[in-house]
């Protein structure tokens, strides 16, 4: 019995030592096997505890030109959690922290896999629910361009897109340049400030081209995990 609780002891130890790089390991083995087997090359360095935090660097994903996500690059992507808050309250309330730097994408929806139509089950009213939605404490987005084929052909490109609010940052939304074609539908450098809270979000003083000025646009969202 004492050699059996010793040798329990020895492996709780050693979960406590090394569970860190041993989850590591397990992530960084088990995400390229899971992006192969949507026919996509992923490559990517992984960091932080896991259990509470995450960091992604030097992400590159994609799976040629022939694949919906033909090339994608993540710069940094960190994410700061609470398991137990995860398990108590749910995730709206897990998140604390999502910082996403330089990210390239360029992604065709013409491309996607065909799937098989389903005949929509009954309901018994109209109303719906979504998931409760994370909503971090700090949320920091930067340098985020994209290259976006629609289903129809039609093309949206977005350069330098960048969005921080929250505790200790000063909020803020920019878009150095939005455009979608053939609709010759095109925006140039748009920026204003934010307001956020829980649930929600306020954006004031956007300035857009042509002198429009949009003052204040608030939204809440508390609501929509309801129905």
């Amino acid at each position: 019995m004492r050699r059996l609780f010793l040798g329990v002891l020895g492996l709780v130890l050693l979960l406590a030592l090394f569970h860190r790089p041993l989850l590591r390991s397990v992530l960084s083995t088990a995400g390229p096997w899971a992006a192969e087997s949507q026919g996509l090359n992923l490559a990517w360095n992984v960091a932080g505890s896991i259990l509470g935090d995450i960091e992604l660097s030097d992400v590159e994903v994609g799976g040629g030109a022939d694949h919906w996500l033909p090339q994608g690059q993540i710069g940094r992507l960190t994410l700061d959690y609470d398991l137990w808050k995860l398990l108590q309250e749910g995730p709206d309330h897990a998140l604390s922290r999502v910082i996403l730097h330089d990210v390239a994408v360029e992604i065709d929806l013409r491309k996607l896999p065909a799937s098989e139509p389903t005949a929509p089950e009954p309901s018994p009213s109209d109303s719906f629910s979504l998931p409760p939605i994370p909503w971090p404490d700090t949320l920091d987005l930067h340098n985020l361009p994209a290259h976006v084929t629609l289903a129809d052909g039609s093309q949206i490109t977005v350069k330098d897109f960048s969005f921080r609010a929250g505790e200790g940052t000063p909020g803020l939304i920019s878009i150095g340049q939005f455009s979608q074609e053939p609709d010759d539908i095109a925006l140039g450098q748009t920026q204003g400030s934010l307001d956020w809270g829980t649930h929600r979000i306020g954006i004031r003083d956007l300035e857009l081209p042509l002198g429009l000025r949009i003052h204040t646009l608030l939204a809440d969202l508390s609501k929509l995990s309801e129905n």
